[in-house]
């Protein structure tokens, strides 16, 4: 029998769980604690079922304890890491794009949603707490179950917990012990990058487009991140893909933007020395929020002395980053022949011209480079000398 009285009063204290949280979340300005009191949801409801059902059960009992067990480690656990922390980068992303009175939205955009999704998911609770059924096999199979990954859980989040404690690992992956296994939502991202690292036939380059390097800037373009969080990623990539490439997308002369937050997009292509950076003046286009509500103020003059900055100085770094694989052996895929040079890339996605007569298109060859610019690099087939290198050892 569904016990719908249990299950309305259910929802009316995650109601008020929710309302109280919120509360002490607004006078901190941190909803991260609605992470805390996930758990705290599910007790709170299994501890309600238990008193207001019409018949419980023999495994009533035995249910109440499993679920808080689970939820004060849980609780216990996710508290202690956030403590003393900011807001998670996550809450910060929505407190951006959803101010101003982002502390009264929070309400329902995060505490009552959340309430709301606990109370869904804890209908099987309220069956299981409910059933007068006496205790069988698949009860003492699934406390087994629950065994395991109580167990599973804690240690991986132990082990994380002491990897994330070593200065030596700031900005790095855990790809070790239990939590190699255990993935949380929170960690996405980082499946990718080992799927990058890991796999033979994904290439080492990605693309990670910033657009601008102020945080003002970012907001008005409704990004959803900071300088600070692109930084961490980039950080994060190279950590875990050593030998990768990197390239972005950066918009200069956006609606607003001043010379002085133009300088912050400056300092980060020169701090991180990207392998790409694809430049573009902000013009207006129809339709966009941009065009409807802010002022192109920025000339065409001045949009093209910053493009030309940030042109200039990705110029100098890549040719830094290319002289790298002078005289060096890499492997490349041929695309094309154009002007009597097979066109052809790198892992890495850099461009390379090799001179040959064979057909080389689709073809993936080692090759020696010769000689590196900005742009591209000149090679030569592994084992082969140019015409000139041929002149040269025959003198």
């Amino acid at each position: 029998m569904f016990e719908l009285r249990s299950y309305l009063l259910g929802l009316a204290l995650m109601a008020a769980i929710a309302l109280v949280t919120w509360s002490v979340s607004a006078a901190k300005r941190d909803v991260g604690i609605v992470d805390s009191v996930w758990a705290i949801f599910f007790l709170a409801a299994a501890a309600l079922y238990a008193t207001t059902v019409t018949a419980p059960g023999p495994r009533t009992a035995l249910i109440v304890t499993l679920v808080a067990i689970w939820a004060l480690r849980l609780s216990g656990y996710i508290t202690w890491r956030g403590w003393g922390e900011p807001e998670d980068h996550r809450y910060q992303t929505i407190r951006r794009r959803h101010e101003p009175n982002f502390a009264l939205k929070s309400l329902y955009l995060v505490f009552a949603l959340q309430a709301v999704l606990a109370w869904i998911v804890s209908l099987p609770l309220l069956g299981a707490i409910a059933s007068p059924a006496p205790l069988n096999l698949l009860d003492f199979i699934g406390v087994a179950l629950w065994v395991f990954g109580f167990l599973f859980e804690s240690i991986g989040d132990f082990q994380l917990a002491g990897f994330k404690s070593d200065p030596a690992h700031r900005g790095k992956v855990m790809d070790q012990g239990l939590w190699r296994y255990t993935r949380h939502p929170n960690y996405f991202g980082e499946d990718l990058m080992d799927a990058v690292a890991e796999l033979p036939k994904v290439m080492p380059h990605i693309e990670v487009p910033i657009q601008a390097g102020d945080d003002q800037v970012l907001t008005n373009m409704k990004r959803g991140y900071t300088q600070k969080e692109y930084r961490d990623l980039v950080e994060k990539i190279r950590a875990r893909i050593p030998d990768s490439s990197i390239a972005t997308d950066i918009i200069v002369g956006f609606p607003g933007e001043t010379d002085e937050q133009f300088m912050e997009t400056y300092r980060v292509l020169s701090d991180l020395r990207l392998d790409v950076a694809h430049l573009a003046r902000y013009s207006s286009r129809e339709g966009t929020v941009a065009t409807r509500r802010m002022d192109d103020n920025i000339s065409d003059e001045e949009k093209m002395r910053r493009f030309r900055m940030l042109e200039e100085l990705q110029e100098q770094v890549v040719a830094e980053i290319n002289k790298k694989y002078l005289g060096q052996s890499v492997e490349v895929l041929f695309e094309d022949k154009v002007k009597n040079r097979w066109k052809g890339r790198t892992p890495t996605n850099k461009l390379v011209f090799v001179e040959s007569q064979e057909d080389l298109k689709g073809k993936i060859l080692a090759v020696t480079v010769t000689w590196t610019g900005p742009w591209s690099m000149q090679a030569n087939l592994a084992g082969v000398h140019s015409q000139k290198q041929l002149e040269l050892l025959s003198l």
